[in-house]
């Protein structure tokens, strides 16, 4: 007879839960990203099933899990997590590898639960040299199975939202880390993906995705599948392409700054993380200067670097971060989904590009589309952020500070030099 188990999560995420967690599929997978990468796993390998789009497999060889550490989160900890706390230099904010930990909430597993049913998890534990397969099933939730309970309450409730079966399997050394496997794939998702597929596959070198995406314009044109593995490149730990973002012959920028932007591009590659879509590698795809391959003459397209660097203590709070803000002489970046700012937390971005500027008071947008750049946050933030990891909340001291910052640099400096 099946032995099934309550899932239990903590009152404080059923809000949250009762619409759906995260925004995009790729939103969700990027949450089990993050889990490999705090399980100091090495490479991620997510399969789709293109072109049926009926099996989502993501697979890690991270460090694996204990079925005793799987079954205490899924009826203790979810939502409730103690993986570490949401501030730096506490102690337990890195892997054993020396990784910044991404995870907080607690929550990453179940985001794969915004495109299917019921999974599996499979999981080979290299340090107890045991293994364990588990299938979960997640209620559907609608706002009336919240009740009266807030995600502001305080009390800390724990709620069944689904069920878990979990068995001990042999463990097999070669198949060490962690597999979750969707088959009951929500109807929607298949129906959208199937829908606006177009007439490509990916290919099987990113530069030559890059290309074809540039050619395009815009990532939306390619459609819904194409979009979801921009995402994953945009947002997830990854190092940018070999040649780095920025052709310096073409940029202006300060002299010491050009050492601080390699500086950051080396941390990135000495993570040793790769994340593998449909058999493409991924990286990240900024490059500057770049327009259109529609575009003639665009190698003689130039721009211009200015650093984004600040230390400050807000409300007795620490508040550190660096990056660059990218401008391009007269012609609009793309794809057009670089454009803007996105802002990192422990490497990985926060929602995309925000290409308001985190709503810049200005009238005329065109200058906008020149510009792109990233914010790496050192310290602080991360209170601000909506459980979702796509968003801030805006009246945070945190987020309003970054704010001015950005806007300071934008008015005095960026479009005076563009203008």
């Amino acid at each position: 007879m099946d032995n099934w188990h309550n899932i239990k999560v903590n009152s404080k995420i059923l809000g949250h839960m009762s619409s759906g967690i995260y925004g995009s599929p790729a939103s969700a997978l990027k949450e089990l990203v993050s889990n490999a990468f705090d399980a100091d796993a090495t490479r991620v390998a997510i399969t789709t099933n293109w072109p049926s789009f009926d099996i989502i497999t993501c697979r890690d060889n991270g460090s694996g899990m204990a079925r005793e550490k799987f079954q205490k989160i899924m009826t203790e900890e979810i939502g409730n997590s103690a993986k570490r706390v949401p501030t730096c230099g506490s102690g337990n904010d890195v892997t054993n590898k020396g990784r910044p930990i991404i995870g907080w909430f607690g929550i990453g597993m179940l985001g794969i639960a915004q495109i299917c049913h019921e999974f599996v998890v499979i999981s080979h534990h290299r340090e107890t040299k045991t293994a364990f397969s588990a299938r979960i099933r997640l209620a559907d939730f609608v706002c009336e199975k919240v009740g009266d309970i807030s995600p502001h309450h305080t009390t800390h409730h724990r709620i069944d939202v689904g069920q878990f079966m979990i068995e001990p399997i042999d463990y097999e050394p070669k198949k060490a880390g962690t597999c979750v496997v969707a088959s009951d794939i929500r109807s929607a998702f298949i129906k959208t993906f199937r829908e606006t597929l177009g007439e490509y596959s990916l290919p099987s070198k990113f530069p030559v995705f890059l290309n074809k995406i540039h050619s395009a314009r815009s990532v939306k044109v390619l459609g819904d599948y194409w979009q979801m593995v921009w995402e994953l490149s945009v947002t997830c730990p990854l190092p940018y392409l070999d040649i780095g973002p920025f052709d310096y012959d073409r940029i202006e920028i300060k002299p010491n700054y050009k050492a601080a932007l390699f500086a950051l591009e080396q941390s990135l590659k000495a993570y040793q993380f790769e994340v593998v879509v449909d058999g493409l590698s991924l990286r990240r795809p900024n490059q500057y200067p770049r327009v259109s391959l529609r575009t003639s003459g665009h190698e003689g397209i130039r721009g211009r670097l200015f650093p984004v660097n600040e230390e400050t203590t807000v409300y007795g709070r620490r508040l550190k971060f660096s990056g660059y803000i990218f401008a391009q002489d007269s012609r609009a970046i793309v794809p057009a989904e670089l454009r803007g700012v996105l802002v990192r937390i422990r490497n990985v971005g926060i929602g995309t590009y925000d290409q308001t500027f985190f709503k810049f008071p200005i009238t005329s947008t065109s200058r906008f589309n020149c510009i792109s750049g990233e914010v790496y946050i050192d310290e602080g933030l991360e209170s601000a952020l909506h459980i979702n990891r796509a968003s801030f909340n805006e009246m945070h001291p945190h987020f309003i500070k970054l704010k001015e910052i950005i806007h300071n640099l934008l008015k005095k400096e960026i479009f005076r030099a563009i203008d």
